[in-house]
């Protein structure tokens, strides 16, 4: 076994749900702990609140993209792929 989850905080596995505002109507967004920390670490090195990133990553997934059928993974992924960046 690879012990990758072993003396982890099981806080960084509890789902969190939080109400943001997208194109001015509130959405609820549902995510992993671990993920709502590397989404505020993210926006403080790119200097925005976390409601701000997500927004911005949203309207460049739209663009990008076209259709974002499931907020939360388009963000779990955005996460992983910021830190694959090595940012």
């Amino acid at each position: 076994m690879c012990n990758l989850l072993q003396g982890q905080n099981p806080g960084h596995f509890a789902q969190t749900s939080r109400s943001i505002r997208l194109a001015g109507r509130s959405t609820s967004v549902r995510l992993e702990g671990v993920f709502w920390t590397a989404l505020g670490e993210i926006a403080a090195a790119e200097g925005v609140s976390v409601p701000r990133l997500i927004a911005l990553l949203h309207d460049e997934g739209v663009d990008r993209l076209g259709d974002i059928g499931n907020l939360a993974s388009l963000l779990r992924a955005a996460c992983i792929l910021y830190r694959r960046r090595g940012a």
